[in-house]
């Protein structure tokens, strides 16, 4: 089975159809729209800062200043491409981090959020804990690249178990596939 398989096989047997959802880390919306296929979600948060950085320790990665990849056109694109659902309300953008997204949204108001943004120890880390006040009881935190070996080196893979050891009542592991895992929500 191909990654892309993986990701969305969890995603269609782990989410309610209807509900609110957000993605951190969007890059060029690939993924954002098999969300909205297979989620049909009510609303869904799109949330990436959209910038390059200028950090050694990204230089493998898409968003680093030598990367080809210009942030400004790529998020013009994202936003074109999702114009008719922004101008609905089912779809909002938010150039950003989740500190952006938690600023916004209430307290357990989603019913679920993907995780692809900083790969870092600190930057998976912070995802986490600020998006676990976010999600609902029952609701479902889902998380790309649970591996190591790549440029993130163990950074996904520890932070997750770091946050889980901080919460052990209220968060078990529900699905692992893959390079994704999606935790859910207990109390």
């Amino acid at each position: 089975m191909k990654y892309h398989q993986f990701r969305e096989r969890m995603v269609s047997k782990l989410v309610a159809k209807g509900g609110v959802i957000a993605e951190i880390g969007v890059f060029r919306g690939r993924f954002s729209e098999r969300l909205l296929e297979i989620a049909e979600p009510k609303k869904i948060y799109l949330v990436d800062p959209w910038n390059n950085k200028d950090d050694p320790d990204l230089e493998e990665s898409w968003y680093h200043s030598s990367s080809p990849n210009d942030m400004n056109l790529i998020f013009s694109s994202v936003c074109e491409r999702f114009s008719e659902r922004i101008d609905n309300g089912q779809v909002e953008i938010l150039r950003g981090t989740s500190n952006d997204l938690a600023a916004l949204a209430v307290e357990e108001s989603l019913d679920f959020a993907y995780i692809d943004g900083d790969h870092r120890f600190e930057g998976v880390l912070k995802d986490l804990n600020t998006l676990a006040s976010l999600v609902k009881v029952g609701g479902i935190l889902m998380l790309d690249d649970y591996n190591t070996g790549k440029w993130w080196g163990d950074g996904v893979v520890r932070a997750l178990n770091c946050f889980l050891g901080e919460h052990p009542a209220n968060w078990r592991i529900v699905r692992v596939a893959g390079t994704q895992i999606a935790i859910r929500r207990l109390q």
